[in-house]
């Protein structure tokens, strides 16, 4: 990763939404990562309290209108950090002001839209990036690739992803509350990491069926939830996501089973103990010794698909190109399997994924 550029070069930047976004300010665009490429001078959100309270204890410019905000031509980037009902809609207005974007997941709830959108990023020459899917090649996801063609691992048969934590939540009348905008919630705002891999590796799903549960949420959507999906190649996959259990395990718990042998992806416990996450990743196949991988990796937290890329960000603002990772129709694939999960949850019945 580069060690980041002089402080004249930095990018002007803004963060819009301040409900998730309020906690990612500091440690990751202020002091973390993001703040070697960019120099965020404004946030806003539609909340007059919270963009008051939040600018004032950055001495940044706050805005409540996106608008009165893309009026500001000194801002070239906005870092969009809302919710994913009508995100395309945003993003189209703040491309279309001359902007480049770096969004979260889950990207929006309409396929089509998400199509539209990065159609039209494509028209006006601007960049779109987000932490999941990557947009550009992440080593974990190369390295399955590789690994899958360097050991002829065969058909991918089956998989499974798990991610979970402890804490307890309250009611607070935002979309996370909404059954209908957070679908088997664990799954929707945890396991979207897992489907958008899934969607990369295991291409065009077919069917779901969700079951969930409610232990400890003050919420009235659900804190576990697990999916299975069968896949149009015939392939098995399944989902468990929750914030119920401890301890921590992390979001990138990945097995792929193939038909000669089978990759895990998993956070290295000691390196996490020792306040640094690390991801392993491992192959078996029928020539490993008895438990043993024949080859094991160790990746930093950024290596994985699921990270900020915002070395990647500014390089493709500035004009380089990538071999793409994940597609808009790849991307479109996934909110497909989560119109089809929100049906399921609902009905508890196998749902087809249109």
């Amino acid at each position: 990763m580069n060690l980041g550029v002089t402080k004249e070069k930095r990018i002007k930047a803004a963060l819009v939404g301040l409900g998730f976004g309020r906690q990612v300010l500091k440690p990751m665009i202020l002091e973390g990562l993001a703040s070697k490429y960019f120099d965020c001078v404004a946030v806003c959100d539609a909340n007059e309290e919270r963009t008051k309270l939040t600018a004032e204890e950055h001495g940044l410019r706050g805005y409540t209108d996106l608008d009165e905000l893309l009026k500001d031509e000194e801002i070239r980037v906005i870092i969009l950090i809302t919710g994913p009902n009508g995100r395309a809609d945003l993003i189209t207005k703040i491309i279309e002001s001359g902007r480049d974007v770096m969004t979260t997941k889950p990207f929006e709830q309409d396929a089509d839209a998400a199509l539209r959108v990065f159609k039209r990023a494509k028209e006006l020459g601007r960049v779109i990036h987000m932490n999941s899917p990557s947009l550009t090649p992440s080593r974990d996801i190369q390295t399955i690739r590789q690994w899958q063609e360097k050991y002829n691992l065969g058909q991918l048969c089956a998989g499974r992803w798990e991610g979970w934590y402890k804490v307890v939540e309250k009611a607070d009348g935002s979309w996370y509350d909404d059954p209908d905008t957070c679908p088997a919630a664990p799954l929707f705002r945890l396991g979207i990491y897992g489907l958008n891999d899934m969607a990369l590796l295991f291409g065009e799903a077919e069917y779901v069926q969700v079951q969930q549960s409610r232990f400890f949420t003050g919420r009235p959507t659900p804190d576990l939830a697990q999916m299975n999906i069968k896949f149009k190649s015939g392939a098995l996959f399944s989902m468990l996501g929750g914030w119920c259990i401890e301890p921590w395990r992390g979001v990138c718990g990945l097995t792929l089973f193939h038909e000669h042998g089978t990759i895990v992806r998993d956070v290295d416990w000691p390196s996490y103990a020792a306040g640094k996450e690390r991801i392993t990743l491992k192959v078996f196949t029928p020539e490993s010794g008895f438990g043993q991988p024949v080859e094991c990796i160790a990746l930093d937290d950024e290596d994985s698909s699921s990270s900020y890329r915002w070395d990647l960000f500014y390089e493709a603002i500035h004009g380089k190109e990538f071999e793409a990772q994940a597609t808009p129709e790849s991307i479109a694939s996934a909110i497909r399997i989560v119109n089809a999960m929100r049906v399921a949850a609902k009905s508890g019945d196998q749902v087809a994924v249109v």
